[in-house]
């Protein structure tokens, strides 16, 4: 009889276990969600940062290369040849 009783006790927690279980699951995907947002808008502002850093250089005459900012290289002139007769 007292077995009977312990089966029909885990029987009953059992859904409120699983509920809990999958109430957490929930929880965790909301927060991984607010996570990946919160590091998408990070990625945007570090982007518009660097787009407004390569505008500011294009600005004052630099360019950023190979870690270093260096003045930009002056265009060369068209060379022009002279055809001889």
């Amino acid at each position: 009889m007292v077995i009977i009783f312990c089966i029909i006790g885990l029987l009953w927690i059992i859904p409120f276990s699983w509920a809990d279980e999958k109430e957490e699951l929930q929880w965790k995907a909301k927060a991984l969600i607010a996570e990946l947002q919160l590091r998408q808008a990070k990625l945007e502002q570090a982007n518009q940062a660097v787009i407004d850093f390569i505008k500011e250089l294009d600005q004052k005459g630099f360019i950023y290369k190979d870690g270093l900012v260096i003045p930009k290289p002056k265009p060369e002139a068209p060379k022009t040849e002279k055809k001889e007769k």
